[in-house]
């Protein structure tokens, strides 16, 4: 819905200079664009807002549209250029006294770049260097749930699992989508690899019902993707138990959810390639897992997703589909 007013604003800061205005309604409408699936046209939005907002040498829109952009470069698999972004961003934060107010969340971005680049030991510095910034509220649950995923990566399970409680406790009365997702996938991967997948997948499960009817489609493969992992293990145990009734309910509730993602990202009106590369290898790592929950695990499948996945830099997903 914020698409029309984000063009009007447009319209009217142009006819009268004013490039602030212009400025953030660019990176309104670059944000609202690439959620939709014109990842790069949003992504050209994004980088006219911050052309402007560095021009103007605004303190507000110069760190925002880094942060904006960053994050839009990343949903497009971008993540080497997403994160040069918000270290700049970050950087531009010191001409203003904006460090306690932008600097935290462009280097907690950054730290999520980081390890989705398996780039640990830096992305545990730029948080471990937050820790004393974050105040109550989005700061504390961005940084203790981006904690909880590196901690998840490498290893620390128990101490990724206090973290993200206490991101869980700042959360409790928020709707925001990308945190709500975020929790869910963190707290659904604990759960799988701390060998429990009934209680990963009802975990993920809460989480879809929550936000399967929202526009974060891309987003949104982030929590299926584990909930599909958790299901095929309830199979799989299940058959190996033979345990036909259960194995049987883990199958349609994977179907389930595998039907209710599919029908999200058909809620996309304009899929470019970035959006379809990115949706794609998502949903087939999800086929993967639905094939495995089956009992028709196929070696080709997963090598087949392995191309997508090594387009972009991913090297978690390239050892969990190799």
């Amino acid at each position: 819905e914020s698409v029309p007013f984000a063009e009007r604003a447009i319209e009217s800061a142009r006819a009268v200079g004013a490039q602030v205005i212009e400025s953030r309604a660019l990176n309104i409408l670059g944000v609202d664009r690439a959620n939709l699936g014109s990842i790069a046209a949003g992504i050209e939005l994004l980088r006219q807002s911050l052309a402007i907002a560095l021009v103007v040498d605004d303190p507000i829109e110069v760190p925002r549209s880094h942060a904006n952009l960053g994050s839009m470069l990343e949903i497009g698999g971008l993540v080497e250029e997403a994160l040069d972004t918000s270290l700049a961003g970050a950087e531009s934060t010191g001409r203003y006294g904006g460090e306690l107010s932008f600097r935290w969340l462009l280097e907690t971005n950054a730290a999520a770049m980081l390890i989705e680049l398996a780039r640990y030991p830096e992305a545990a510095a730029l948080l471990e260097r937050n820790v004393q910034h974050v105040l109550p509220g989005v700061s504390t649950i961005h940084l203790y749930v981006t904690y909880a995923h590196l901690l998840l990566r490498t290893g620390d399970l128990a101490t990724a699992r206090r973290h993200l409680e206490l991101a869980r406790e700042e959360a409790s009365n928020m709707e925001d989508a990308q945190f709500a997702i975020d929790l869910h996938m963190i707290g659904t991967e604990i759960a799988v690899w701390s060998g429990d997948p009934d209680a990963a997948f009802e975990i993920a499960r809460e989480g879809l019902d929550r936000l399967v009817d929202m526009d974060d489609a891309i987003l949104l493969g982030q929590l299926v993707m584990p909930a599909m992992h958790a299901a095929g293990d309830i199979a799989v145990r299940a058959r190996t138990a033979r345990d036909k009734i259960a194995a049987e309910a883990a199958v349609r509730d994977a179907q389930a959810v595998l039907d209710r993602y599919r029908e999200a990202t058909t809620r996309l009106p304009d899929q470019d390639e970035l959006a379809r590369r990115e949706l794609g290898w998502r949903m087939a790592i999800c086929e993967a897992e639905m094939a495995r929950a089956r009992g028709e695990d196929d070696p080709g499948a997963w090598e087949s997703i392995r191309p997508a996945v090594a387009a972009r830099p991913a090297p978690f997903v390239e050892a969990y589909v190799a």
